[in-house]
C-alpha cells in the first residue's frame, strides 16, 4: 500500500466473467479499502502529533530526521490499520455491509468483534455475570 498521492475513486471490479463481484470478493476490496482508509487517517494524524512536538537546534536532524520521521509514520500507521488500528475500519466496514446488504463479518473471523454488540450482561462479583 502506497499514501503517495491518492487517485480516483475505483469502482468495485467485474470478474472475469463480466458478472458483478461476488460478496466475498466484494467484502475483500471493502476490508482492503477501509484498512488502507484507516492507515491515512492514522499518518495524518501521526504526523499532525509530531508537529506538535517543538523543534531544537541541538537535537533536530535537519531535512534528514523529516524524512526519515515522514517514512516512519506511514509504515507505522500501515502496520497499526493491518492490526486493527483505532477500530474505524471495523466501523466502515460494518456500515458499508450494512448498506450493501452483505453479512457483517460472513467469512471473517479477524472483524467478527466489530458486531459483537453489548455485552450480554453485567460483571457481579468475582467475574460472574448477572443476566439482564
Amino acid at each position: 500500500m502506497t499514501m503517495n498521492g491518492a487517485g480516483p475513486i475505483q469502482p468495485l471490479k467485474m470478474n472475469i466473467h463480466g458478472a458483478a463481484p461476488s460478496a466475498k470478493e466484494t467484502r475483500a476490496e471493502l476490508k482492503k479499502a477501509v484498512t488502507e482508509f484507516e492507515a491515512l487517517f492514522l499518518n495524518q494524524m501521526l504526523k499532525v502529533m509530531r508537529d506538535t512536538v517543538a523543534k531544537s537546534d541541538l537535537f533536530h536532524g535537519g531535512s534528514g530526521e523529516d524524512i526519515y520521521n515522514s517514512l516512519f509514520d506511514t509504515e507505522l500507521s500501515e502496520q497499526m490499520a493491518k492490526g486493527g488500528g483505532i477500530g474505524l475500519g471495523k466501523v466502515l466496514l460494518g456500515q458499508f455491509e450494512k448498506n450493501l446488504g452483505l453479512t457483517p463479518g460472513a467469512n471473517d473471523a479477524g472483524m467478527k468483534d466489530a458486531w459483537a454488540g453489548p455485552p450480554a450482561g453485567r460483571p457481579k462479583k468475582a467475574g460472574k455475570t448477572e443476566e439482564i
